[in-house]
């Protein structure tokens, strides 16, 4: 049921990837407006440069967010985006993860045939692949872990229109594995394994409908009603540890699931509760880091650090998480005005320079890589420029004037009103020169 891809060579893979990227990207391109001849984001599509049309995409949209052609292409250009990643992920076999980009890409441009069809593609795999693996196991004997498999593989089961096998193909190995477990344990065993499986599937009330009816086959009904609290025990203690180990990797909102999942066998459970608190006030601290980035990315640093600081009053879990997201924040913004202060300097801006190093300084604590040395440099340039003007100012002649103001043309040359006077100054020399 599954190809072989490792036997597929590197430059196939690359050729490939290339012929369907212009492929996606003539038929996402049909029938689309641009909406900057400068630079196209269709153009860059059309060549295959998904991440440099996502880049400017993103950009005007940030620029431009009501523009209803500027949104088009914005959401095209991460559509090309997640194609050309998802096809990447399938080249890898790494399927699911693939499917989850086509899917992405499926929610921007609703129906479109080519990204269905990778869509299908991607199911399709998976479909084959939890098909191989039910098969393995419902071949060795293994039958709980096929049945699970072939439930994998029944969510990914083709429709009716496949020319791949249907999801009969699942259901009836489904059956299969039920029947033999069914054959194995007897019908005491069979409900009672029924039961079980209906709790795995959160199934509570059909679990309890199957241990009832298991008690019927039962003479010692206590001894079944024992095995039932021990058997949805063993099940909360298993997600409490899932969800434990979940937790101390940093993976809140996955921890957070398997508490809430502890708690349907055992609702009063004060570990499960306990932890889904936890929890989810780590969720929060989170979604608080993640708007923080979002409003960095936007230089909006005073939104970014309320954002930072409601992220450190909450968290338990997360202390030195936070604590470097606001380094790095800190960095970011340090940056930014490092970069602030150059242009400004660029711009012959010399105050509004000075006071953005000065602002730099401060914050980073007197010393940020070569700010004091470029301040220096700005307050001489003040400090030249006014002396070179007041000679000019005491020149008793046009010539020396003239001279001054050159010279201060290299040093300021928007200082006070040099343009203006040096212009004068030419133009009334321009008759001699000729």
């Amino acid at each position: 049921m599954i190809r072989n891809r490792a036997d597929r060579s590197r430059s196939h893979a690359k050729t490939a990837a290339r012929g369907a990227g212009l492929l996606l990207a003539g038929a996402l391109l049909a029938g689309c407006a641009s909406v900057d001849a400068k630079v196209d984001v269709q153009d860059l599509i059309q060549d295959v440069r998904f991440s440099e049309a996502l880049e400017i995409a993103t950009e005007r949209h940030e620029k431009r967010p009501n523009d209803p052609e500027v949104q088009a292409d914005y959401d095209l250009a991460r559509a090309a985006w997640l194609m050309e990643e998802g096809r990447q992920l399938t080249y890898d076999s790494r399927d699911a993860e693939a499917l989850q980009h086509f899917e992405a890409a499926d929610a921007l441009l609703p129906d479109h045939p080519v990204i269905l069809r990778w869509v299908g593609k991607s199911r399709a795999e998976l479909y084959e692949s939890w098909g191989v693996k039910a098969f393995s196991a419902e071949a060795s004997g293994e039958f709980e872990e096929a049945l699970e498999a072939y439930l994998r593989a029944l969510e990914f089961a083709p429709g009716p229109d496949s020319v791949l096998e249907t999801a009969d193909l699942a259901a009836a190995g489904i059956e299969r594995v039920e029947q033999a477990i069914a054959y194995r344990a007897g019908r005491f065993e069979d409900y009672y394994t029924d039961g079980v499986r209906a709790i795995r599937r959160f199934r509570t009330a059909e679990a309890a409908r199957d241990f009832a009816a298991a008690l019927k086959y039962d003479d010692e009904a206590v001894d079944a009603e024992q095995r039932r609290t021990e058997v949805q025990g063993m099940l909360a203690e298993e997600r409490l540890r899932i969800a434990a180990e979940l937790e101390a990797s940093g993976l809140h909102r996955a921890a957070a699931n398997e508490y809430r999942i502890a708690q349907l066998y055992g609702p009063e459970l004060p570990a499960a509760l306990e932890g889904e608190a936890r929890a989810e006030i780590e969720i929060e601290v989170l979604d608080a880091l993640d708007e923080a980035d979002r409003l960095l990315r936007r230089q909006r640093f005073d939104e970014a650090f309320a954002k930072l600081d409601e992220a450190t009053a909450k968290t338990v879990l997360q202390v030195e998480e936070v604590a470097a997201a606001r380094a790095g924040a800190e960095q970011v913004r340090l940056t930014h005005i490092y970069d602030t202060a150059i242009e400004l300097q660029s711009d012959y801006r010399f105050e509004d320079s000075v006071a953005a190093y000065d602002e730099l300084l401060e914050m980073a604590g007197g010393f940020y890589d070569d700010a004091i040395s470029r301040r220096d440099t700005v307050v001489d340039f003040m400090a030249e420029a006014e002396r070179v003007y007041g000679l000019y100012e005491a020149a008793s002649d046009e010539k020396q004037r003239l001279r001054h103001l050159r010279n201060l043309e290299l040093i300021w040359p928007t200082y006070k009103d040099a343009e203006a006077r040096l212009a004068e100054l030419r133009a009334n020399q321009a008759p001699s020169s000729r």
